[in-house]
């Protein structure tokens, strides 16, 4: 793999090496001034030799600050003189981690493809704006074109375009002025999780929505949602609290989608 690399507008050079190895896997970005004297090294070290590789993915420069993508799946923030400010670990379920560089906008947003099929939308404070699932993603890199589109691979060979609304923190699929064909219950995100997670559907017309979240024994532990909600993409957030306000104890859990006839059930985990 190609080792990434950028330079900023103080033609201040930025790249990442593979330091020492197999144990431990150390992986060090460096910045390099323009008359080729190192201003500073970050070191990205791996605890141990069984632990997938940090390899560095992607750097991208937002403002004053730097972003790192690797295949463990996290996400580095840096300031330009090698603090560390945020790192970000992605849910990285199916263990593919980050494998391309991410993009960012004029307000510093960096935008990134998961090995989770996720395309992620994080804040300059490591805040995540919005999450985008698709099992067409590929692993390569979003584009952003003017007006702020995005424009992200598909594993046919297209392209989805999609314009970033990160004021309003609206999903990308929501501006796309398309119209969701069927009933779909999504995976929670984060899962697993601690306190909060959201849970995201779509409808294909106006529909009444009934949300449940049952213990593995069966038990009702709260309704989330029982309203009627217009033809779209919609998200509700649990806190991991039960109908009474109380915190519910950590483990397995079931949440249940009702619409007319049709229901749908999946799992997720709070963790302590």
């Amino acid at each position: 793999m190609q080792n990434p690399i950028a330079i900023d507008e103080d033609a201040t050079i930025y790249f990442a090496l593979h330091e020492s190895g197999p144990n431990p896997l150390i992986y060090t970005l460096s910045a390099i001034n323009a008359s080729g004297q190192v201003k500073w090294r970050f070191p990205i070290v791996s605890p141990s030799p069984l632990t997938r590789s940090t390899t560095i993915s992607g750097i991208a420069i937002a403002g004053d600050r730097l972003y790192l993508t690797c295949w463990d799946g996290k996400v580095y923030c840096l300031s330009k003189s090698g603090d560390l400010k945020w790192t970000y670990q992605t849910s990285d379920i199916l263990g593919n981690g980050v494998r391309a560089e991410p993009i960012t906008d004029v307000e510093n947003n960096v935008y990134f493809v998961d090995g989770d099929f996720g395309l992620t939308a994080l804040s300059a404070e490591g805040i995540v704006k919005w999450r985008m699932t698709s099992p067409s993603f590929t692993d390569a890199a979003p584009a952003l074109g003017a007006n702020s589109v995005l424009y992200v691979p598909l594993q046919n060979g297209t392209k989805l375009a999609a314009i970033s609304d990160p004021v309003a923190k609206r999903r990308v699929a929501e501006l796309l002025n398309s119209q969701p064909n069927r009933y779909t219950l999504e995976q929670n995100y984060p899962n697993p999780f601690n306190p909060e997670t959201e849970i995201r559907f779509q409808l294909p017309e106006s529909s009444l929505v009934t949300m449940r979240i049952f213990n593995v024994r069966g038990q009702e532990i709260r309704t989330l949602v029982n309203a009627q909600y217009e033809a779209g993409y919609h998200s509700v957030r649990w806190d991991g609290k039960d109908g009474g306000g109380r915190p519910a104890a950590s483990g397995i859990y079931l949440y249940q989608m009702q619409v007319g006839n049709f229901s749908e059930v999946k799992k997720m985990s709070l963790v302590p």
